[in-house]
């Protein structure tokens, strides 16, 4: 899990749920919960789906500050620095139960950070 959770590894998880015949509820609330943990995606899930709420970022900057990086730093830093925060304030992790909401918020702002970064490289 260190590395995140890799597009097979996503798609061997949401076939055994569907295949052990999961509701609806519970495979929306999984995707929510651990989505932001993987670490690659197709194609097709990036175009017009953005279920998230976004923040907005008003410059390409915004999105290097919220990851901690300089203007221009290469999709490697992008990847590694994505996953260095969400091990740090993800708000399933045990060490943040006293502060799920605070991480729930930052994990939004991470994510869009790494998704409009990712797309640009």
């Amino acid at each position: 899990m260190e590395d995140g959770i890799h597009n097979d590894e996503w798609k061997l998880l949401m076939q055994l749920i569907t295949d052990l015949r999961f509701n609806k509820n519970y495979i929306n609330y999984f995707k929510e919960r651990y989505e932001s943990l993987r670490t690659e995606f197709d194609e097709s899930e990036w175009k017009g789906s953005s279920s998230t709420t976004t923040y907005a970022l008003a410059s390409p900057k915004e999105y290097y500050d919220v990851l901690g990086l300089t203007e221009g730093a290469s999709y490697e830093e992008i990847r590694r620095a994505y996953h260095d925060l969400a091990l740090q304030h993800h708000p399933d992790l045990p060490k943040n139960a006293d502060r799920t909401e605070e991480c729930e918020k930052m994990m939004m702002k991470i994510n869009e950070a790494y998704e409009k970064l990712r797309s640009k490289s």
